[in-house]
């Protein structure tokens, strides 16, 4: 970072396709707002804020990017249309002949894209440690598919590690701690997750929670039951909400999660007949039988097989699913 904002650090960028791109060298201009945040995130303090700070303290990083320039163009990466329309500025030729340029996107991705999340040299992400520390079992986007690492004779398969916030736009989040999501590869695909950026301007608007963050009133579930014979499965419903429309747009309509969850009835169909046995008349018929007090009212334990908390919740499938439905089961039943 400071070889970059003291100009000694240059890299050459090329830009449009084979034969007709044009080749050119960034540089960071002393005093520039590239050169500004390099100088400022050097410092260690600032560098620990901006690696293992919390979603706060990204926010407050973001604020502070927007403040150094006047739009949102640092989101941007570049390209050969705008160059050809004199967009960016030139600095004059380096020793090669090549045009020098500065672009804060361009160049905080090079360093913490290519050099760091993607490198392969010297200090890199450890890819596969990251995620196996991380100790994830299901993805924490859609809570629906597993994922794990598995290395057999060198090869190593291992979940998407997702940018909540789009390493293009954010590329200074690249690294961050709270910035990386193991996820699954339905999530991470451009129909669903993909490069979209969860957070809307002016006022920092949410479509999706980081996964660090999440509570349970952003997405919530339910189920509708006719009582037309609770041994079919299409007697069953799935219902989903969430918080506010940003949630509804991100959740249930960008991950799909209503679509996908609405798969589930027959989910519903086992979780309600698991919890119909154990209503207050059965617990008599098995209190006369002298059974422990402890499994009858081990409700949680039966119905789902696990117990409700916090630990489970990032290793049990469709965990906030099903929990949403036993809450559901338990207020109408009184329990």
């Amino acid at each position: 970072m400071k070889n970059l904002a003291d100009g000694t650090q240059t890299i050459p960028i090329s830009l449009g396709q084979d034969g007709t791109a044009v080749h050119l060298t960034l540089k960071v201009q002393t005093n520039s707002p590239t050169y500004l945040f390099l100088t400022k995130y050097a410092q260690e303090d600032n560098m620990r804020k901006l690696l293992c700070g919390g979603w706060e303290d990204h926010l407050e990083i973001i604020d502070e990017v927007c403040q150094l320039f006047s739009n949102l163009t640092w989101q941007k990466k570049m390209t050969k249309g705008e160059y050809d329309a004199g967009f960016y500025k030139s600095y004059g030729l380096d020793a090669g002949g090549k045009e020098i340029v500065e672009d804060f996107n361009e160049i905080i991705y090079w360093l913490f894209v290519d050099q760091l999340f993607d490198g392969k040299k010297g200090v890199h992400l450890d890819k596969k440690s990251f995620v196996k520390e991380r100790d994830l079992k299901v993805c924490p986007y859609c809570g629906r598919v597993p994922i794990d690492v598995a290395e057999v004779d060198g090869s190593v398969s291992k979940p998407y590690i997702d940018h909540f916030l789009p390493k293009r736009k954010y590329p200074f989040l690249a690294m961050s701690y709270m910035n990386l999501i193991p996820a699954c590869h339905t999530c991470n695909e451009d129909a669903n997750k993909g490069d979209m950026d969860p957070l809307l301007y002016p006022n920092h608007e949410l479509r999706l929670i980081n996964p660090h963050e999440f509570y349970d009133a952003a997405v919530t579930f339910g189920y509708s039951y006719n009582q037309k014979g609770e041994n079919k499965e299409e007697n069953y419903r799935v219902l989903s909400n969430a918080e506010n429309g940003y949630l509804e747009e991100g959740y249930l309509k960008k991950l799909k999660l209503r679509t996908f969850y609405t798969n589930q009835n027959f989910q519903v169909k086992s979780i309600y007949r698991s919890f119909t046995t154990a209503t207050n008349s059965f617990k008599k018929f098995l209190y006369k039988l002298h059974l422990y007090e402890s499994y009858i009212e081990d409700l949680e334990l039966r119905t789902l097989g696990y117990e409700l908390n916090e630990t489970e919740a990032s290793r049990r499938l469709m965990y906030k699913f099903k929990k949403d439905l036993f809450d559901q089961l338990k207020r109408e039943y009184g329990m």
